[in-house]
């Protein structure tokens, strides 16, 4: 969300919704002026055959004048025969009288009264649908007036609009479909190079190298070489900090063992208690500060460190012929995190370390592959467990729960502050197994790993 509470808009977006518009404008207007071209054609043809049928009556005129029932016996055409065909033909002669077509059946045509010598086209009521006309009053040599009408249904002219109509809209739904697609393609191709950003920028926060500009087009080459130029100015400003940090951390603690140093030399001669639990703390803070600072190095997105390796390595660390704990490791084969051996070995020690101060006989820690770009390492003892209401206390920095034992209280915070560094968790719980602690953190692993097979069950060790 951005700062004013809107969902930032998609770029992509924008354009595939103003191409689309634009797209649909274009056709519309291009199937409307098309439409009408074709509209335009239509009438066109459908008047010239009404002129052409209307020259063929003309033609008969005179002879009918001479010969009545002429028209009837040479207009052969058979539309004229088959009653309500759709295409008639009437004419008035001089007296009145009405001669018509045979296909008119006793329907006589209606025009308006006053019928000009110029020809005129008129719609008219039909037997059966709707008629275009052509009605001119013809004057003879002899003087007379001849008024002659010569009509088609418009159903023709309809049926053929519903087949253009359907016609083209199937052809613009494929084409606009086209239009949709190719506008995606391009689009794809366009906003390629930026997809490649994020992942180019975190490449270049882990490795400490620049975006190479040459995998982009010329016109993002500009934003490229600023990113590059932002990527270094926060490499500097982070060593810097990291530096200055540092620093202090250092300075701090020759003020604070000096003060150590009275408060001992004071011995029991005042109840200094909480002097020492305040300075405990402020130790325990300095020292959480430095780890933090070291957490890393400069790339954990490219670091790797293998699971089964850095466990076995602390096995042997614990490895004591005089102990009696036994270590138990059950790793599903191939693990790789994606974090720096160092942490991931800072973590496991941690957890071991601190299951071994309250373990009766038994450790165990497993390995896990999860869902998506997550593992998980679990390690469990056989102690007395951790009450709910004391998780809390014991992940904060220099609180311990046993006060009797060696160290800052550090252990589980460390932890957490480096699976909560590379995006993953601590989480404190029961075994289920041992029944006493089980602590498990979730850290990014390496994919195309192989997850699947038997799972490596390490030889119990003796410590």
């Amino acid at each position: 969300m951005t700062d004013g509470g809107h969902a930032p808009r998609s770029l992509r977006s924008r354009v595939v919704a103003g191409s689309l518009i634009w797209a649909a404008l274009i056709l519309t207007i291009g199937a409307l002026i098309l439409f009408f071209s074709v509209e335009r054609i239509l009438i066109r043809q459908f008047e010239s055959q009404l002129n052409s049928r209307f020259g063929a009556v003309l033609a008969l005129l005179d002879v009918e004048a001479e010969m009545p029932g002429a028209l009837s016996e040479r207009l052969t055409d058979p539309v004229y025969s088959q009653p309500f065909s759709g295409v008639y033909w009437q004419v008035e002669r001089p007296d009145g009288t009405i001669l018509s077509a045979p296909s008119l059946l006793d329907f006589q045509l209606r025009w308006p009264d006053a019928a000009g010598t110029q020809a005129a086209i008129v719609r008219l009521d039909g037997p059966q649908s709707p008629l275009l006309a052509r009605v001119q009053a013809i004057r003879r040599d002899d003087g007379t007036v001849w008024t002659v009408a010569v009509a088609q249904s418009t159903v023709a002219l309809s049926d053929a609009r519903v087949t253009i109509i359907r016609g083209f809209a199937l052809a613009y739904l494929v084409m606009g479909g086209l239009a949709v697609i190719g506008t995606l393609l391009v689009l794809n191709l366009l906003f390629r190079p930026l997809s490649q950003l994020p992942e180019d920028i975190n490449r270049g926060l882990a490795s400490g190298e620049d975006i190479d500009p040459s995998r982009f087009p010329a016109e993002v080459g500009p934003l490229v070489g600023e990113l590059n130029h932002l990527l270094e100015r926060n490499r500097a400003i982070l060593t810097r900090t990291r530096r200055q940090a540092a620093d202090l951390a250092h300075a701090l603690k020759t003020p604070s063992l000096i003060i150590r140093n009275d408060i001992d030399r004071q011995g029991d001669a005042a109840d200094l208690s909480d002097a020492r639990a305040a300075l405990d703390r402020i130790d325990a803070l300095v020292a959480r500060g430095l780890g933090r600072m070291q957490l890393g190095g400069e790339g954990p997105r490219a670091a790797r460190a293998e699971v089964e390796a850095s466990v076995a390595r602390l096995l042997r660390a614990f490895d004591r012929p005089e102990g009696h704990l036994r270590f138990e490791s059950d790793l599903e084969p191939g693990l790789v995190a994606r974090t720096d051996p160092g942490d991931l070995e800072e973590c496991l020690g941690n957890l071991v370390e601190n299951a071994t101060g309250f373990a009766h006989g038994r450790v165990r820690i497993t390995a896990r592959a999860d869902t998506g770009d997550m593992l998980s390492l679990t390690v469990e003892d056989d102690g007395d467990g951790l009450p709910k209401d004391k998780v809390a206390e014991v992940l904060a920095p220099g609180r311990r729960l046993d006060v009797g034992r060696p160290g800052a209280g550090l252990g589980l915070t460390l932890v957490h502050d480096i699976a909560e560094a590379y995006g993953g968790t601590l989480t404190l719980g029961a075994s289920a197994d041992l029944g006493g602690l089980a602590a498990r953190i979730t850290l990014p692993r390496v994919r195309g790993q192989a997850i699947t097979g038997a799972r490596s069950r390490g030889a119990s060790r003796s410590a």
